[in-house]
């Protein structure tokens, strides 16, 4: 075998793969056909090349609140790898179902330019840069490949096997994919309607765009999933007849996202704008004003009470906040009959740490219902809550 010949047929083969994932919208994507078959053949061959000094770290597999279970890995570079200039990374995840097709995905990042410490030496910036990928798959058994590349076509890659199986406490929990399947994270159960002519209320779905990890500077493609998860179910399992949807960010006291009229189209649109957010870069007005996030809560919640076709309900949505203040009775709005919920996701290992947070006191304040999550069948069990409380009122026969 001719080494050389086969390194420059590789080298072509991931070029035309970084060429057609430039052309993709940020976000994690299924390759097409001519692309996955190329990455197959480029795998299968060994695909070789300058290490890239990053670590892949695979994450555990888990049932998701939108009944999918769900898996994921972390990549981590030193920024030094990069010698400070702006580049691109692509990461590409084979993910091959046992006596399955395998489906390949792929996804870019962008490196930004990074400047050097005060001796102007890369090698002793010691920062690293961090991102996340996963993806979505039925019950069974997985092999997972994951390559990571540069713009210089240096790699690295690892390769693990995965088992998606339900716990006791999930039995009775309905798998939204079949056995053996896989898909992109952004893929949700929900099909993007919601206008059903004379039925449903209008419910206006206000998510707080935080990471589990109260103490994470940035979102990862968990908490993504997290986040578009109980929405996707919240829409797919009620029966709204029109959706206002805002994405806010409490510790950077703004508005990310505003859809008045929720579609597809918008739906793709917030998890994309949720893929772009770095908690981590904060403006110098937040930090002079430490209660802004109480402000950005306010003007909200009085653009709703205002608005010429309020909503019938209010839906807070998100993991518990490091924000626990309390916001004055008196600035919050009088007016206004809709309903209020809270839809309030604490991890396992908070256990015994449950304190409110913010939303979880204005929500009790406005006269609502904190619903506490820990797992999908409490997200199931919380969707039925708001569904029956929101239901039209059976008012009996018409008079004759």
């Amino acid at each position: 075998m001719n080494l050389a010949g086969s390194g420059v047929i590789l080298a072509a083969r991931l070029g035309f793969l970084f060429v057609s994932l430039l052309v993709l919208v940020k976000g994690q994507a299924l390759l097409a056909p001519e692309e996955a078959r190329e990455l197959n053949h480029a795998i299968d061959a060994g695909l070789r090349g300058d290490r890239l000094g990053c670590n892949i770290q695979p994450e555990p597999v888990s049932l998701s609140f939108s009944f999918r279970f769900e898996a994921g890995y972390t990549v981590t570079c030193p920024v030094r790898v990069f010698d400070g200039k702006e580049g691109q990374v692509y990461s590409f995840v084979r993910v091959t179902p046992e006596n399955g097709e395998s489906v390949v995905l792929g996804e870019r990042f962008g490196i930004p330019a990074i400047p050097p410490d005060p001796s102007g030496d890369f090698k002793k910036v010691r920062a690293e840069i961090e991102f996340s990928g996963a993806f979505a798959i039925g019950e069974g058994q997985y092999s997972v490949e994951v390559i990571v590349a540069d713009h210089r076509k240096r790699l690295v890659r690892k390769q693990w096997r995965i088992h998606a199986s339900r716990h006791r406490s999930e039995q009775s929990v309905q798998i939204a994919m079949e056995p053996a399947s896989v898909a992109p994270l952004l893929t949700q159960p929900w099909d993007g309607g919601v206008e059903r002519p004379g039925t449903g209320r209008r419910v206006t779905i206000i998510v707080d765009a935080a990471p589990i990890n109260p103490r994470a500077l940035k979102l990862h493609a968990w908490d993504r999933a997290l986040l578009l998860d109980c929405v996707s179910s919240l829409l797919a399992h009620t029966d709204f007849r029109s959706v206002r949807l805002i994405a806010i960010n409490l510790d950077q006291q703004r508005e990310i996202f505003r859809e008045d009229n929720l579609d597809r189209k918008g739906w793709s649109d917030l998890g994309h704008r949720l893929r772009d957010l770095e908690l981590g870069t904060v403006s110098y007005k937040v930090v002079e004003d430490q209660q802004g996030w109480s402000n950005l809560l306010i003007r909200l919640l009085r653009q709703e009470a205002a608005s010429r076709e309020p909503s019938d309900a209010v839906i807070f949505v998100g993991p518990t906040s490091r924000i626990t203040s309390r916001l004055p009775a008196e600035l919050l709005p009088k007016e206004g009959k809709g309903e209020f919920f809270y839809i309030e996701y604490y991890p396992a290992w908070l256990n015994g740490g449950e304190f409110p947070d913010a939303l979880a006191h204005i929500t009790r304040a406005l006269g609502g219902e904190v619903l506490k999550i820990h797992s999908p069948g409490e997200l199931a069990q919380a969707i039925q809550k708001i569904q029956k409380r929101l239901a039209p009122q059976d008012t009996g026969p018409a008079p004759h």
